[in-house]
């Protein structure tokens, strides 16, 4: 190999076929009769998916009636798709010439065509061309899409519709008054939105700061949105009716974890740093808050009861997890006593409450029944099969409807779905059980969802019923994309 030099889109390369003894060919060359090239290919097609290794291509140029002080060799291409190319001897009368394609992912999903060039000359300069040159060899590459990452072993999830809410959701509710999702987003700004999955109409309101929670009231009318040291309430019913409206703000004393908003006039609010916290209780229109002496774990996540008289919590970071009871009936929570339970059962961070208020549902799919009497309350009443529970999957939330007797559930692979593994092994599952008896009636793998042609991880956020329960809706987003983009799918 004589010579090696680049340009932009253009590779050149010059070596000798033959002895090459003069450096220029001699004039004596141009008196040999037929003196050619033949090129064993007139085109090479290759393909790859996304994620492959850059594929290659060759071909073979042998010279006929070489003269004896060699010929020399040139190679240009266009780069649509081909990277570059190179050749290597065979023996002092055939060359191997070696193209190399743009990887997967460099070139986006499409067909590339592109042409390699071949001269084969008598002089390094390339100024007398032998028989046959220069030859044309065509170069098609198609770069595919990858095959989506398939869950083994279940059955895919397919839904109605989805549509891209173009904003994050760091919490979300629902008003069956409404029939709307009440979220609250961070991305691209702070905001509360209500949304009708049924129509499309969607109302948003700014927050002056970035929320951590929301919580929907009783009667669906009102919600209350957690901040640091902070609390927005807002009227939803004038939200929607006028477009527009002027929330409360509430100070606590406390960076707000989770909140629960009563129908009795008081939001309370759990903290979430610290380690045993104080509740906080804040009356609504006053905006007087009240501390609840600390038996309450920071990050505790609470739900109202159906009867509206008390709260039951769900604590995080203390082994074995716990559930508790708080009483509210008195405007300021009390605290009342958690279950009779002591690493029997795990609870693993979360619950949910039937619609009727009789039962709890936790995170790790352990059921507990609820009662006004103490020796009654919290006991154990089933299991809601959950993969792997509790090392494996956990349920990241969870629907109950009494019209239809149904609970809709997220379930999430535990360690890789929270920051301990990999998002791109994030699998979340999709479950439908009826909520008599606790059987489990489906369970789907949440598949990617492909945006130009590339699969991303889906994972799972919210479940919820629409008021009569006919229509199920999923919150999900991609968090192996940069953007993180969310949806709303309509599930069959």
């Amino acid at each position: 190999m004589n010579a090696w030099a680049r340009g932009v889109g253009i590779a050149w390369l010059a070596a000798c076929l033959g002895a090459c003894g003069g450096g220029g060919g001699g004039g004596g060359n141009a008196q040999l009769p037929a003196t050619s090239i033949i090129v064993d290919r007139s085109s090479v097609s290759v393909s790859a998916a996304i994620g492959d290794e850059a594929p290659t291509a060759m071909f073979v140029v042998t010279a006929v009636n070489a003269p004896t002080d060699g010929l020399f060799i040139a190679l240009t291409h266009t780069s649509n798709g081909v990277l570059d190319v190179d050749f290597w001897k065979l023996s002092s009368l055939q060359v191997q010439v070696d193209i190399r394609f743009r990887a997967p992912g460099q070139a986006a999903i499409g067909t590339y065509n592109d042409t390699v060039s071949v001269r084969v000359c008598f002089d390094d300069r390339c100024t007398r061309q032998v028989g046959g040159s220069p030859a044309l060899v065509s170069a098609t590459y198609e770069v595919k899409s990858a095959p989506p990452p398939v869950e083994p072993g279940l059955p895919i999830l397919s839904v109605l519709g989805r549509t891209e809410l173009f904003h994050d959701v760091v919490d979300a509710e629902y008003s069956r008054t409404l029939d709307a999702i009440v979220m609250v987003s961070s991305r691209p700004a702070n905001a509360l939105h209500v949304l009708n999955p049924a129509t499309g109409i969607r109302h948003e309101l700014a927050l002056n700061k970035l929320p951590t929670s929301v919580s929907v009231s009783p009667d669906g009318l009102a919600a209350a949105v957690g901040h640091d040291a902070l609390i927005t309430y807002v009227n939803l019913s004038e939200l929607v009716q006028a477009g527009t409206t002027t929330p409360v703000l509430l100070d606590v004393s406390a960076q707000v974890f989770d909140l629960v908003l009563d129908g009795g006039g008081y939001v309370h609010a759990f903290p979430a740093v610290d380690q045993w916290v104080d509740l906080r209780s804040i009356e609504i229109a006053t905006n007087t808050e009240t501390q609840v002496s600390g038996l309450t774990y920071a990050r505790t996540r609470g739900k109202l009861h159906p009867s509206g008289d008390s709260i039951y919590g769900a604590n995080n970071g203390i082994s074995p997890s716990n559930i508790e009871k708080y009483d509210i009936s008195g405007g300021v929570a009390q605290y009342r006593y958690r279950s009779p339970y002591h690493g029997e059962y795990e609870m693993c961070g979360n619950l949910w409450l039937k619609e009727d208020g009789q039962t709890i549902y936790t995170a790790c799919g352990n059921t507990f029944r609820t009662s006004e009497s103490q020796p009654q309350d919290m006991l154990y009443s089933g299991n809601l099969v959950i993969t792997g529970a509790p090392y494996g999957f956990r349920i990241e939330h969870l629907s109950q409807s009494d019209a239809t007797k149904e609970i809709l559930l997220i379930e999430a692979d535990w360690y890789e779905c929270h920051g301990f593994g990999r998002a791109d092994r994030c699998w979340t599952h999709l479950a439908i059980y009826e909520s008599d008896f606790l059987n489990r009636l489906g369970l789907y793998s949440i598949p990617p969802i492909t945006i130009s042609g590339y699969h991303y991880m889906q994972r799972g956020l919210f479940v919820f019923h629409s008021a009569d329960g006919a229509r199920r809706y999923m919150i999900s987003y991609l968090p192996t994309t940069p953007a993180a983009p969310h949806y709303l799918s309509v599930l069959q």
